[in-house]
């Protein structure tokens, strides 16, 4: 199996399992499912990968598909139980949060959100929005995260990570601009305008547009160098496949972000 054949059944595969349909025939041999294993952890979709490939794979790989699809379950859960009631406190005071990338791509196009494995949770707000948004965060258990180095980096992409000490439990990145604004300079009430509501967590918040997504998602890779993993282009070619993008939007969108 050559890397692009396994690239290409890899992302199939993921495609199909996010959609709830991992009885799906694959061309899966069972002498490729160590590559394909290990083309999972490269690109971080390996509990995607585990309904398809744990019945063909020998006895200890198949026990770390089924524990890194256990661990990132628990984590997920975790992560709802600390920040569902922080989503639904921030919704009754009337703080904007807008969860974009992989949280809100789990929640809009994964069967299984769980599925989709994240390290953090990205969350666009409004300047008068983010200090309440930090106390609620603190007062669930979150605190700051000081990165040596990174101190004009995050003033430059006005971004705030917050982390728990709750083994399991996500953390937080809290950003007034989703992408660096002096080298990508989107117009946020633009992006509030157009996005809509969706359960995130087990509780209200805002999403972007389909199309505001996409674009955020390409100008993200692009500042990333293109270092993408394939869970990004499952995630990209999932938004596509349901068929409500708007392209001439997007394109109008994309020619002024």
């Amino acid at each position: 199996m050559t890397t692009e054949d396994g690239l290409r059944i890899a992302a199939g595969i993921c495609r199909s399992v996010a959609q709830g349909q991992s009885g799906q025939r694959h061309a899966v041999l069972e002498r490729d499912v160590s590559a394909l294993a290990a083309i999972g952890r490269e690109h971080r979709c390996l509990p995607l990968l585990a309904p398809v490939l744990a019945p063909l794979a020998p006895a200890p790989l198949a026990r770390e598909l089924d524990q890194i699809a256990a661990a990132t379950w628990a984590s997920h859960e975790l992560t709802a139980a600390t920040l569902g009631p922080v989503l639904e406190r921030a919704h009754a005071m009337g703080i904007r949060v807008l969860v974009y990338k992989g949280a809100a791509q789990a929640a809009r196009s994964y069967r299984d959100p769980w599925r989709r494995q994240m390290q953090d949770v990205d969350m666009l707000l409004d300047p008068a929005g983010l200090r309440g948004m930090q106390q609620l965060l603190a007062a669930a258990g979150y605190r700051d995260l000081v990165t040596p180095g990174r101190a004009r980096s995050a003033e430059l992409s006005h971004e705030r990570t917050m982390i728990s000490d709750t083994a399991g439990v996500r953390m937080v990145d809290l950003h007034t601009d989703p992408a660096p604004p002096l080298r990508y300079p989107f117009d946020r009430e633009l992006l509030f305008s157009r996005a809509r509501p969706l359960s995130i967590f087990g509780a209200p918040a805002l999403v972007l547009s389909d199309e505001d997504e996409l674009i955020v998602a390409a100008v993200n890779q692009a500042y990333d160098h293109f270092r993408g993993t394939l869970l990004r282009a499952v995630d990209g070619a999932l938004l596509i496949s349901a068929g409500l993008v708007d392209w001439d939007r997007l394109l109008g969108a994309a020619a002024h972000a």
